[in-house]
């Protein structure tokens, strides 16, 4: 585990220059140094890079003839599909256990559970929002299980939902901030932590508190690398990792989430068209300012695209405390911003040959923190990235116990 987040972040250092940076922020001359990458993205249509963007382990073999450190990183990202136990393969699901929950996330709750053993000890479900995952463990296996979550509102939910399932005497939500709230009287050594998609810093303290009570198991699937940390940089977790010199900022994080295959076809066109637009409102920014220096636009809603592309330049020129010339021939710019999207694409395609690897690198990280910490790590894939393209998950035990 040490030799390979080792490798990792030797590649992701070597190759920064072409992952850190933002596609918007220029979009050519990266990629002078590799005229065979860069003659390759050139021959990709709008459909070629649609379908590469779905998969992380078909982008890299695609490229790897023509930028071969893809396939080392294809071998460093590779993680096994979880085993799904025989007594959790058998175990039948309680009928409308899923009902109010979206399907996909329903799928998402599933897996996870098949992915593991029966829980033998009571569970905690970190930042637990209705208690879906929880109340099922407990309806399926007959653990308690106390979920922990800020938002009252889905505090009540989840007690709601506990009671209209019969299962009020063993699930139960508590409201909770579980990065400022002291949990030392909450939490016991044969507790078994779980978190489904905890957020970066949510689950970065969930295994501090987890270390700090000698939890005897954690089961979890990062998520948001990015949100919730106490720092504007990354502070890694492990030994090891704190000898990196590699600099990660949250926004360098952001790299780790980009991929979003789970999104529909008209979502992905909307984003993709609100993309030209910024694109092309920075081209008339630069004309306007006389600079060739990018200006990140402020995130507007995906319904201004309803008020045209016009209304989108003069909504982010007031923001930006630019003034807009009377006469602009808002077509012009709205088409250029076209031609730079198809250009941006490609190059951004090049930040995602780096997307799984740093990903790789920060669960890495966390794994390397729990067996320092005398935790025995497993890392493995619960779903397919349809289901969700976060779909790492990382079971811990004490090496003590099993």
């Amino acid at each position: 585990m040490k030799a390979r987040f080792t490798k990792l972040d030797q590649i992701l250092k070597r190759y920064e220059h072409l992952w850190k940076p933002p596609a918007f922020s220029s979009i050519d001359s990266r990629l002078d140094d590799y005229p065979e990458l860069q003659a390759w993205l050139r021959s990709l249509s709008s459909d070629d890079i649609d379908t590469l963007q779905l998969s992380d382990q078909d982008l890299l073999a695609s490229a790897a003839n023509y930028f071969p450190v893809a396939s080392e990183l294809l071998s460093l990202i590779s993680v096994p599909a979880s085993e799904t136990s025989k007594a959790t393969k058998e175990v039948e699901l309680p009928a409308f256990w899923d009902t109010g929950i979206p399907g996909r996330k329903a799928a998402q709750i599933k897996s996870f559970i098949k992915s593991q053993s029966p829980p033998t000890t009571p569970l905690i479900e970190w930042c637990c929002g209705k208690l879906h995952l929880g109340r099922l463990i407990s309806e399926l296996y007959k653990q308690k299980v106390t979920g922990l979550e800020i938002d009252t509102q889905l505090v009540n939910q989840a007690n709601i939902l506990s009671r209209t399932r019969k299962l009020s005497n063993q699930t139960v939500a508590l409201e909770c901030d579980v990065l400022n709230d002291d949990l030392s009287q909450l939490l016991e050594a044969n507790h078994h932590l779980i978190a489904l998609h905890a957020c970066g810093g949510l689950h970065v303290h969930m295994l501090k508190q987890g270390v700090e009570s000698h939890s005897n198991r954690m089961t979890f699937s990062p998520c948001c690398y990015h949100r919730f940390n106490s720092s504007e940089n990354y502070q890694a977790l492990s030994l090891v990792g704190r000898t990196t010199l590699l600099s990660l900022s949250n926004e360098d994080l952001r790299l780790a989430t980009r991929q979003c295959n789970t999104a529909s076809a008209a979502e992905t066109r909307k984003r993709k068209q609100l993309q030209a637009w910024r694109l092309g409102f920075d081209t008339l920014q630069k004309d306007i300012r006389h600079t060739d220096q990018y200006l990140p636009c402020p995130s507007l809603s995906i319904r201004i695209l309803q008020e045209g592309f016009e209304r989108f330049c003069k909504k982010c020129a007031q923001l930006k405390d630019i003034d807009l010339p009377q006469t602009i021939d808002f077509l012009h710019y709205q088409s250029l911003g076209q031609t730079k999207y198809q250009e941006y694409e490609k190059l951004e395609l090049v930040r995602m040959l780096f997307r799984r690897a740093l990903e790789t690198w920060l669960v890495l990280d966390r794994c390397l923190f729990l067996e320092e910490n005398g935790y025995h790590c497993q890392i493995s894939t619960f779903c397919e990235s349809s289901v969700s393209p976060r779909n790492f998950l990382i079971k811990a035990h004490l090496k003590n116990k099993t």
